[in-house]
């Protein structure tokens, strides 16, 4: 039987990526995982914490077909394995009960403080917590508001406020007013738990911006596992702070939606979940994608309507005021004049090679070889073995709940 290569993993090698000019950002390279593939004959393989017993079952299965040169039935078992340890990770990752209960309970804690203040204030949950897409250690993001604020020194006025508060307090610490973020914010620290906390004031689109979450995810039942595993992989590599120049929540959302938009979905097949390709591929194939495949300095992107791209350099098309090709273009869902890809300063210089870098890597680890001169066949014998596509993409997962 003629052997198959996994869709959207063209054989070809890496293009020619360097990181030497960013020194906290280097090259996702197969050879540097810290969990040494698993070789037929030898000690039991070192399963993430995160896989079942099922699914454990599945890589042992595989071995044994692949001991039988049964190497296809062999290669589809494996995939199947990947594919659950990928999405069991994203179980894994996500907040338990006793964390969500924690964070609500910061929550009425700040609410009690804020109002003992100011009684008239809103303070509700908004991002991440709220949506469920937490992952270990998220920020907590807070909206504060007030009926009828209206003009500019008023909410300077709140704002402040809000600082000298927090600052005055015993149940925050490492109070820092970001003034020049896109979105000022006022971060702080919870004392007891060392959870951070995010705050912004008088942001509508905060809460707005939850609700359209919250149905991308039942339309595009692929975007909350992906969206974890690549957030895991930005957050360890330090690049998802938006007043960092990195990618925050809300625009890693769009982008993965646009996606999903473009390369797997049709209108009616919505809502459903697909059995192929598999996460991992999924994965793999947002990375290209954002990596290498979308020129994001001449292409903007919008997922209204089903999704579309167009021409950033079309000023009846463009959004935002500044169209600087350093950041990619991503038209708002809530308020399409507005450009969400402004924040993002780092897209260019770290995020695209980064995704470029780990999407080749892990072709290398997964892609079939095709030929017994294949560069990367032997190494593709061994890597077939090994027992984790997230450790592979994300060396560090295990010390996420530590």
């Amino acid at each position: 039987m003629k052997k198959q290569s996994a869709p959207n993993t063209p054989r070809r090698k890496p293009t020619n990526v360097s990181f030497n000019a960013v020194e906290d950002i280097k090259m996702i390279s197969p050879v540097k995982s810290p969990h040494k593939p698993y070789t037929q004959g030898t000690e039991l393989p070192d399963y993430p914490p995160w896989t079942s017993r099922e699914t454990r079952e599945l890589f042992e299965k595989a071995q044994e077909l692949e001991a039988k040169k049964k190497t296809d039935k062999a290669r589809s078992l494996l995939s199947s394995y990947y594919h659950n340890e990928a999405l069991e990770f994203t179980t894994w990752a996500q907040l338990t009960p006793k964390e969500l209960s924690l964070r609500l309970s910061i929550l009425s804690e700040l609410e009690s403080l804020i109002k003992s203040h100011i009684p008239l204030a809103s303070v509700a949950l908004f991002g991440s917590t709220a949506n469920r897409l937490a992952l270990p250690g998220s920020d907590i993001d807070i909206l504060i508001s007030l009926p009828l604020v209206t003009v500019s020194h008023t909410y300077g006025l709140l704002y402040e406020s809000i600082v000298a508060i927090l600052q005055g307090s015993d149940l925050v610490e490492q109070v820092e007013a970001i003034r020049t973020a896109a979105v000022p914010i006022v971060q702080a620290r919870h004392k007891a738990t060392g959870i951070s906390v995010d705050i912004v004031i008088e942001r509508e689109d905060g809460l707005q911006g939850l609700c359209l979450v919250m149905a991308l995810q039942k339309a595009y039942v692929e975007l909350r596992p992906i969206y974890i595993i690549v957030k895991a992989m930005v957050s360890y590599k330090q690049v998802h702070k938006p007043w960092r120049g990195g990618v925050g929540s809300f625009v890693l959302i769009n982008m993965i939606v646009s996606y999903l938009q473009h390369k797997l979905y049709k209108p009616k097949a919505l809502g459903t979940l697909s059995t192929e390709p598999t996460l991992p591929e999924l994965v793999i194939g947002f990375l290209r994608f954002f990596g290498e495949d979308l020129n994001m300095r001449r292409v903007g992107l919008s997922i209204l309507g089903g999704g579309y791209l167009f021409d950033r350099r079309d000023d009846s098309l463009a959004c935002g005021e500044s169209n600087s090709a350093i950041c990619p273009m991503i038209k708002s869902p809530l308020v399409p004049t507005d450009d969400l890809g402004t924040s993002v300063r780092q897209f260019q210089k770290i995020l695209r090679p980064l995704f470029n870098a780990a999407a080749y890597a892990m072709m290398h680890w997964f892609a079939a070889p095709e030929s017994d001169d294949d560069p990367y066949s032997e190494s593709n014998k061994e890597v077939k073995r090994h027992v984790s596509f997230v450790e592979m993409l994300l060396p560090e997962a295990r010390k996420m709940r530590k």
